[in-house]
């Protein structure tokens, strides 16, 4: 269960509370709010108020092992987000948090704001609707069950142990046992 700082508590517990999003993709250093002002949290960094959050799309729980993504989708008229992504956005932590307001109060602190997922961007795609003269790019991120079908090879053998741990031995005898053996079979 989730338990709320006592600031928190305090400002749910009035007649009217706004909920804003803080988006943060925190390698290209980009943070926008769905706030309709800019936010300047505890952590020194600007949130920018973004007409441009078309809509986001958590992933849906069930009671089976699903693998959907967390979906952003961003407008983007003067193409400014293309540029970003193709130089290279994929795997860029994306953390999304809801942060509080009530009136004036409004809680800036990250200790007082809720996470509602971080993760990493595994794909992206724009949608250019010349009808409506709207151009969106949609990020997707891992879920977080998006690593059960991953495969991660590894091969038992002395040169592969000693890539990716120089000091190790613990495959130097199954690299020795590994080689022919001659077994006497039947009656001496």
């Amino acid at each position: 269960m989730k338990t709320f700082s006592p600031t928190v508590s305090a400002l749910l517990a009035q007649d009217h509370v706004e909920a804003y999003l803080l988006i943060a993709i925190l390698e290209r250093e980009t943070y926008l709010t769905t706030a309709p002002f800019d936010l300047t949290m505890s952590d020194d960094n600007v949130y920018l108020a973004s007409n441009t959050l078309e809509s986001i799309d958590p992933p849906r729980i069930s009671s089976i092992v699903d693998r959907e993504s967390f979906k952003i989708v961003l407008g983007d008229p003067q193409m400014v987000l293309r540029s970003y992504f193709e130089s290279g956005a994929l795997g860029d932590t994306v953390v999304i948090r809801m942060c509080f307001r009530s009136g004036d109060d409004i809680l800036t602190d990250l200790a007082d704001t809720l996470i509602i997922y971080r993760g990493k961007i595994d794909n992206h795609s724009f949608n250019a609707n010349l009808a409506e003269g709207r151009i969106t790019v949609t990020i997707e991120s891992s879920s977080p069950l998006a690593s059960l079908d991953r495969r991660n090879a590894f091969y038992t053998s002395k040169e592969s142990m000693r890539s990716r741990y120089p000091d190790d031995s613990a495959f130097d005898e199954v690299f020795v046992a590994s080689g022919r053996a001659l077994v006497k079979w039947g009656r001496a």
